[in-house]
């Protein structure tokens, strides 16, 4: 059963599809900024769902929000993930010579998802003034070449700034100092080494990394996120949204997904399939399309509903009963007729809240709550009225979440052909 419930939730989720149309495309879409196409990480702020960098296009100029500021880009070089960057604030410090600058760090916000490379930056050492370590610290850095800047009230700050962008942590740090980085002016020789101030630079180039997992999920179309400081690989519902096209698969079946070498369901037959505009949710259809058994109500009989993405879910709803229930949905070869349809018959067990649920494969109390996640999403997604039925987001969320909040649909009154 566990297996069962791992490829139902895959087939929503592993979907680096069949399908000509999403080939060259990923999950995320691009977009342009001063000339330049910009895509996954980065994603527009009117779009924020859909990357880990947000970039403001909106104003007068352009801002890339970093942690919980943004910074307005002052140009590009080269390669597009590399950024100028002004940090204001920064530089009114600097200008000051106010040490509050020091306190600045310019370190990833997210580092399960990506980094954040200077290209030409100097690691400090903030240190705590505490006088029973003072002479120790201080002869600990003078020993490795450090400068010093001693006009912070509670901190002292060590640099050596001919160690620039390959700076490395000296080895047995003393445990009251901490690691920092500030950006440093490109031809750094040509500031007061004893004078920190004119070191820095309040402007600075900045790339971005994807992490080694980030990577490999958006090579599977996915989303990088994290929950609770865990990385996650989330996927959108992406023949719905995922594709630059819509896509209406119309005759989604066990016998139309398939499995490759690392047993990732991919979505296959497209010979049904309708593409229509991202600004359509419905669209005309002239013949009924499917599988019988797996059509939505809409297709054939336009009383029902207007046909849109809600015919898949319909399918693919029928789809998860029969695998939960290890038999056709309708099945003419059962001893009581009470048994013939099959989402008839387990919606009755789950409306009583019967304990057993009388399918084969259950054999522990994790089964048993996969199974009835399975049997109430695949009973929502069957609802004869295609506004009652969920989006695959919706779906997926169901599937993930816990069984408590899920609440059980109206028995489905009709059948598909």
């Amino acid at each position: 059963m566990i297996l069962v419930f791992l490829f139902v939730s895959t087939v929503l989720s592993c979907l680096p599809l069949i399908c000509t149309a999403t080939d060259d495309d990923t999950s995320m879409h691009s977009f342009p900024i001063s000339g330049t196409l910009l895509e996954y990480p980065f994603n527009n702020a009117s779009d924020a769902q859909r990357g880990l960098i947000q970039v403001d296009c909106s104003l007068n100029h352009e801002d890339i929000q970093l942690g919980r500021h943004p910074y307005q880009i002052a140009g590009k070089h080269g390669n597009h993930s590399f950024f100028l960057i002004p940090n204001r604030r920064f530089e009114e410090l600097l200008e000051k010579n106010s040490s509050d600058a020091l306190y600045f760090s310019f370190t990833s916000p997210t580092p399960l998802l990506f980094s954040i490379s200077i290209r030409s930056f100097m690691t400090l050492f903030k240190c705590t003034k505490d006088p029973k370590d003072a002479e120790q610290i201080d002869a600990y850095f003078i020993k490795h070449g450090y400068n010093s800047h001693k006009s912070c009230k509670d901190h002292k700050f060590y640099y050596n700034h001919h160690l620039v962008s390959n700076s490395t942590v000296p080895s047995h740090l003393p445990p009251t100092c901490e690691v920092i980085r500030l950006p440093v002016k490109e031809q750094s020789a040509e500031g007061n080494e004893t004078d920190i101030f004119s070191l820095l630079a309040h402007e600075f180039s900045v790339s971005f990394n994807l992490s080694s997992s980030c990577q490999e999920c958006c090579k599977n179309k996915g989303q990088c996120q994290t929950n609770n400081e865990q990385f996650e690989c989330k996927f959108p519902e992406y023949l719905h949204s995922g594709c630059n096209t819509r896509i209406l698969h119309f005759d989604i079946k066990p016998h139309n997904i398939l499995l490759d070498k690392d047993l990732c369901p991919k979505i296959s037959d497209f010979g049904l399939a309708k593409l229509f505009p991202d600004n359509r949710s419905i669209i005309s259809m002239s013949c009924m399309r499917g599988t019988p058994g797996y059509i939505a109500p809409e297709l054939f009989n336009k009383n029902f509903g207007q046909v849109s993405h809600k015919a898949d879910v319909y399918s693919y709803g029928m789809m998860i009963l029969e695998m939960v229930g290890g038999r056709k949905n309708i099945e003419v070869e059962v001893d009581h007729t009470s048994e013939i349809y099959f989402p008839h018959w387990i919606y009755k067990k789950v409306q009583l809240n019967e304990e057993k649920l009388g399918l084969h494969g259950i054999i522990s109390d994790e089964d048993n709550e996969m199974a009835r996640k399975m049997i109430i999403a695949g009973l929502w997604c069957i609802q004869t009225n295609p506004l009652r039925r969920p989006t695959i987001t919706k779906v997926l969320e169901m599937l993930e979440g816990d069984l408590a909040s899920i609440e059980i649909p109206p028995k489905p009154y009709l059948s598909s052909p």
